[in-house]
């Protein structure tokens, strides 16, 4: 095939592609309505993806984004890690919670109270495993 021969073949194949897919537009119904539906559900994939972010992963990352690449890079990686965790100990002493391991180095200056629904460090934000000798 020559070059000029590959080109009309390669025009002739993307006019195919577009006739394809202009008819299955039309058969699934009016082509605005369906786009709008689409943003409409886009709009709502990406509030529950803000959401799940938001406790499970990060939200630095532009509504425009690929789908996929939230889903993988600001979601399934975190949920993919090995968990880190921060145990807190009761210092009968001092009467407060410590927290030895805790990687923020403020950690052991403050004193708080721990929630009791508190499931994560409110420093580094590693799970949090609670003990009292």
């Amino acid at each position: 095939m020559t070059e000029e021969e590959e080109k009309f073949y390669m025009r002739g194949r993307r006019a195919a592609y577009r006739e394809q897919l202009s008819n299955a537009i039309r058969e699934l119904g009016n082509p605005e309505q369906l786009e709008a539906e689409w943003r409409i559900e886009r709009a709502d994939v990406i509030a529950c993806l803000r959401s799940a972010c938001d406790n499970h992963g990060d939200n630095d990352w532009r509504d425009e984004l690929h789908l996929g690449d939230v889903i993988q890079k600001h979601l399934i990686d975190y949920l993919d890690a090995p968990e880190s965790t921060c145990e807190w100990i009761w210092n009968n002493e001092r009467g407060i919670w410590t927290m030895p391991d805790c990687p923020d180095p403020a950690a052991d200056q403050i004193q708080v109270r721990i929630p009791s629904n508190a499931s994560h460090c409110i420093f580094c934000g590693n799970r949090m495993i609670t003990s009292r000798p």
